[in-house]
């Protein structure tokens, strides 16, 4: 679990870090023509088409690893799915049995468990983040831009980012954001729930 899951973390974080890299050398583009002097804005201008490029190969990288990433992070919810189903119903039996020494060990492997399956979808999430920040970011500095021509690369640059987001699904279906964990757990407990359900139909029938 831990060795397949390390290579996503990984993937992710790095994927963070350089979008919060690209989002602050955009903040970096800003030009004063009063105070600078236009011999200044070619490098602007360049900075900007740098970072610009930058962004696009992070996108590109991220397209050509998707495939992978979703086949993986697609088994890591299969295979975790059943033990986290498994583990709170042991949680709760061992409730009812009072049996208080084996609830910690239990309750370890659940958070260890959801840990590690639960932080690239967290780290998914602060890069979009980050993404919109980037896009809010280029919107002021267009607007506060004081020459033509910079004004026009940035522009480009903002047009292109926002028709390519940066998005990561599984599958096609399941959007990797904070949402989904939520609603892995919600789907784990409401299947423990047609188990007890089932547990007590059973009991009721022997009975």
């Amino acid at each position: 679990m831990v060795l397949s899951t390390i290579p996503k973390i990984l993937f992710f974080d790095v994927t963070y870090e350089r979008m919060k890299s690209l989002r602050l050398a955009f903040e970096s583009t800003n030009l004063n023509i009063s105070v600078i002097g236009k011999n200044q804005v070619e490098h602007k201008i360049f900075d900007v088409k740098s970072t610009f490029s930058a962004y696009k190969t992070l996108l590109n990288q991220c397209h050509k690893t998707s495939k992978q990433m979703q086949i993986g992070m697609l088994g890591i919810l299969i295979a975790d799915y059943p033990n986290i189903v498994l583990f709170l119903y042991q949680i709760i039996i061992v409730y009812y049995e009072s049996k208080w020494w084996m609830m910690t060990p239990l309750i370890l492997k659940i958070v260890n468990t959801l840990t590690l399956l639960f932080t690239p979808a967290i780290l998914s999430e602060l890069i979009n983040i980050e993404y919109e920040k980037t896009c809010d970011v280029l919107r002021r500095k267009i607007a506060a831009c004081d020459d033509v021509s910079l004004r026009e690369v940035k522009q480009r640059a903002y047009d292109y980012i926002k028709m390519r987001p940066y998005k990561f699904f599984i599958v096609r279906a399941v959007s990797l954001d904070v949402s989904m964990p939520l609603s892995f757990i919600g789907f784990c407990i409401g299947h423990l729930i047609v188990i007890l359900q089932n547990k007590n139909s059973n009991y009721e029938l022997v009975n």
